[in-house]
């Protein structure tokens, strides 16, 4: 528990200040000292407990999140099977739960936009549950309220909660228009285009902020799979990587250099199938940036992260070979 575990640990705390946390210490204790640390004075070797909170394996949120200034996170008061949101200020007068309508442990999501936090839970109103609701902090964060500007769309499939800086942008199913792409700005929702439309869903995932332009992976129900952009008011598709009714699937999508890179299936320049490889857009268009393994086979690349300058990317070039972590550096793909 965050108040019991952390005269535990403070043996080890020296740790911290030299980025060794995750080797010297058990995994069902990182996620107690990390928010111990994260809202700690400013010596790493100064831990003070802030309340009796359980804060393990909780599935559905990220374990910390940045709301406001203050760290949002999951746990279990003692006695308690369900968990509740937290919010702490770094003080343990300041670390109150903010749970005051019975979430229960299927929320998830918790995502940080316009100073508060958001997310998607399942609760009992009374009469049943109301599955998939849009929640959010109130605006003194020291609340939890049902985003009253969200209820057309309850029960409806929310998820994919992506904050940018043109949005909060998320997936939504209803009757009428199937699963698409919705937004907000804080104040109401709106569905910002029936891509594929009536009750078809455009099945949108991969939501990633470029400068205000919002790339994601999704199909018009005539076209497969593939790149599109939301720019202003509405829609529109990057490119039809595979023309016709078959999908590149883009997956993986990482801004990075001002531009997105991710995995797709696709041919070449010359029209010639290259298989699963890395591409590039800017938002305008998309085109291959590597064939790493010649041929229809593909390296399968997959995106992880930035690592300074370049993208590390997880790749198989060689079938021989299982896949390995490679520097992705715009044009080339090298071993680490």
């Amino acid at each position: 528990r965050l108040g019991t575990e952390a005269g535990r640990m403070t043996g080890r705390a020296t740790a911290i200040g030299r980025g060794r946390i995750s080797t010297l210490l058990p995994m069902r204790l990182r996620s107690a000292l990390l928010a111990l640390a994260l809202v700690g004075t400013a010596s790493a070797q100064t831990l003070t407990p802030l309340a009796d909170v359980d804060v393990n394996a909780q599935p559905f949120f990220a374990p910390y999140v940045d709301v406001g200034g203050a760290v949002v996170f999951a746990g279990l008061a003692p006695g308690e099977s369900d968990f509740r949101l937290w919010r702490t200020d770094g003080t343990p007068g300041g670390t109150v739960s903010l749970d005051v309508l019975g979430i229960a442990p299927s929320a998830r999501g918790l995502v940080p936009f316009g100073g508060r936090g958001y997310f998607v839970a399942t609760v009992d109103a009374g009469s049943g549950p109301v599955t998939n609701g849009l929640f959010r902090t109130t605006a003194d964060g020291l609340g939890v309220e049902r985003f009253s500007g969200a209820t057309a769309i309850d029960n409806g499939g929310l998820g994919q909660l992506t904050p940018t800086s043109v949005g909060l942008y998320f997936t939504a199913c209803t009757t009428a228009e199937g699963c698409e792409v919705w937004r907000t700005e804080g104040e109401a929702v709106n569905l910002v285009q029936d891509l594929c439309p009536g009750s078809c869903d455009a099945s949108p995932s991969g939501f990633t902020d470029l400068g205000g332009t919002v790339l994601f992976a999704a199909t018009d129900g005539a076209s497969g799979v593939e790149l599109y952009r939301a720019l202003g008011p509405g829609l529109s598709r990057v490119r039809d990587i595979v023309e016709g009714a078959g999908s590149s699937a883009p997956g993986s999508l990482l801004a990075w250099n001002g531009q997105v890179v991710f995995a797709a299936t696709g041919p070449d320049a010359a029209g010639v199938e290259a298989g699963r490889e890395l591409w590039t857009s800017a938002g305008g268009d998309a085109s291959l940036a590597i064939d790493a393994a010649p041929g229809a086979l593909g390296s399968a690349p997959q995106p992880l992260g930035l690592a300074g300058g370049p993208v590390i990317v997880l790749a198989q070039p060689a079938p021989a070979v299982g896949p390995e972590p490679y520097v992705f550096d715009g044009a080339t793909l090298t071993l680490l």
